[in-house]
């Protein structure tokens, strides 16, 4: 009997605690509410200074575990403006007071939180058309847990949509969203998905998406302006009909990951798109992958609050206050930024673009790493004049490489034609015999090489020579056998002053004199301990 008395004792002080630590949170709420609107509004014009609305929270109620308060968004008149009705967007809030808000209990959250939100729509002017389509609801709801060092986890709905109307038919499955960020929005982890949406006007127009899903997990440093990190993005299908033209795709992926380390930025992507058709004629499948390194990540942020302040200062270009010399000294400024950019010889690839179809791959792959620029370099490339100046002061090694299938070409070109109403016989004799006359016409002007099953080009280029085909050329030669025009063969200069200059380089291919002065190019330099990195 002791041991029961006991048991319920514990029990009963333990409900008075969660009970007086709950109305303890709910008088902390109320009492910093006006500090917390203060903050947002705050936010809102420093960060949005055109969007011309106002948070105020209202109809504020405190009980033992939860408070009721309703946050209105409305538009910020300016002085003197009396036209129009005003409209407000209310949000009604329900918040489950911590240790252990009441309502994480049905998502299985047992730990201690500061608080739980549940936030919908208020039915009333502005939002009656959205809870008309919805059958009633509130067409977003959210719900979210603040933990005690302000850590927030919110799972967002939108609700499904039923719509008829004028001919017009809407039907929406609903999505669900988890967003998880700190307070200060530095580390960012979201994902959600979408079943379907379909929506059709009459019979002969129709967008229909299908399976719908995201995952984000990225977070930035103080000085950064990059969240770097991982980003999916997949749909397995889109189907678009607009009368006699459809046009199909499915199963698309587009997968990227960023980062930084020793202060440069890298970043992968990785694209694919199962099947593409056009009038049930199917054109293949798609996938590309590519990738940038080395970048100079102080160099990117600095230019990116450069643009930042361009983009302000402008806005001021045709008055009286604009500043000349301000901007004049910003132009400098970011073209300074720009060239840092090129602090460590960053470079980007395409590996492979890939087309693939019943009849075959055809595969593309690009590369290109830059020289390291700088002030001397920039000199030269504004009055290098010809393209073989220009290419050894801006580009360090390039590649290119091209293979066709010649039946994967042939079986795209017939289904093309058969979308057009071409009979398949014909449309598969007439892509053929296209496909063998563009290959030796190809091989004709010595651009391609060309086997029973496909064409193929490679271009390489290092130390101002090119390798093209299996032939070799110095940059000159390769110009005055296959630029006939002279389209980058052009001598001029926009300074005629500037006397045109002799360019050496070392046998790694870098830049190491034009004209009296040494330039060094394509050295990489220590990593800049002092620059912040991002993250």
């Amino acid at each position: 009997m002791k041991k029961s008395l006991v048991a319920v004792g514990v029990i009963v002080a333990l409900g008075a605690a969660w009970g007086v630590a709950s109305w303890q949170t709910g008088k902390e709420i109320e009492a910093n509410l006006d500090e917390y609107i203060a903050k947002a509004n705050k936010a809102i014009k420093d960060k949005y200074p055109d969007i011309p609305v106002t948070l105020t929270a209202k109809d504020f109620s405190r009980g033992i575990f939860s408070s009721d308060v309703k946050l209105i968004i409305k538009e910020t008149k300016k002085s003197g403006d009396t036209g129009g009705e005003e409209e407000e967007l209310v949000i009604l809030n329900t918040i489950d007071h911590g240790p252990f808000p009441l309502s994480q209990f049905k998502s299985l959250v047992f730990s201690p939180n500061l608080a739980s939100v549940h936030s919908e729509l208020e039915n009333n002017k502005l939002t009656k058309r959205g809870f008309d389509i919805t059958g009633g609801k509130s067409p977003v709801t959210t719900d979210t847990r603040i933990s005690y060092d302000q850590n927030f986890d919110v799972d967002l709905a939108v609700s499904k949509i039923n719509y008829k109307e004028d001919g017009e038919d809407l039907a929406f499955s609903g999505a669900d969203v988890n967003v998880k960020f700190d307070k200060e929005f530095k580390n960012v982890k979201g994902k959600g998905s979408s079943n379907e949406l379909t929506y059709r006007k009459g019979d002969r127009e129709s967008i229909v998406m299908k399976g719908l899903s995201f995952d984000s997990d990225v977070a930035k440093s103080d000085d950064s302006y990059f969240y770097l990190g991982d980003q999916n993005l997949s749909l397995k299908e889109l189907a678009v009909v607009k009368y006699s033209d459809t046009v199909s795709l499915k199963d698309l992926k587009l997968n990227g990951t960023s980062g930084s380390k020793d202060n440069k930025l890298t970043a992968d992507i990785d694209y694919s798109l199962g099947s593409m058709s056009y009038r049930d004629a199917n054109l293949g499948a798609i996938s590309l992958k590519g990738s940038l390194k080395d970048l100079d990540a102080t160099s990117a942020n600095t230019l990116m609050a450069s643009l930042e302040e361009y983009t302000k200062l402008s806005e001021s270009m045709y008055t009286e206050d604009f500043d000349d010399a301000k901007m004049e000294a910003l132009d400098e400024k970011m073209k300074s930024n720009a060239l840092s950019l090129f602090k460590y010889s960053p470079s980007f690839a395409i590996a492979p673009l890939s087309w693939k179809n019943s009849g075959g791959e055809s595969k593309v792959n690009l590369n290109m790493t830059f020289n390291a620029l700088n002030e001397e370099s920039f000199k030269a490339l504004e009055h290098a004049g010809s393209f073989d100046k220009v290419l050894p002061v801006l580009v360090k090694e390039f590649g290119f490489n091209m293979d066709l299938s010649k039946p994967m070409l042939a079986d795209l070109v017939a289904s093309a034609m058969q979308s057009q109403g071409m009979d398949a016989k014909e449309a598969k004799e007439q892509s053929e015999q296209g496909v063998t006359q563009m290959a030796s016409m190809g091989a004709m002007m010595e651009v391609v090489k060309v086997t029973d099953k496909a064409i193929t080009m490679d271009l390489k280029y290092s130390n101002n020579n090119i390798d093209f085909n299996g032939k070799k050329y110095t940059v000159a030669e390769f110009l005055e056998k296959y630029d006939q025009y002279g389209v980058l063969s052009d001598d001029s200069s926009d300074d005629e002053s500037y006397e045109e200059e002799t360019i050496e380089m070392d046998p790694n291919g870098d830049v190491v004199t034009f004209g009296e002065e040494a330039v060094t190019f394509g050295e990489e330099p220590a990593a800049d301990t002092a620059a912040p990195a991002a993250q």
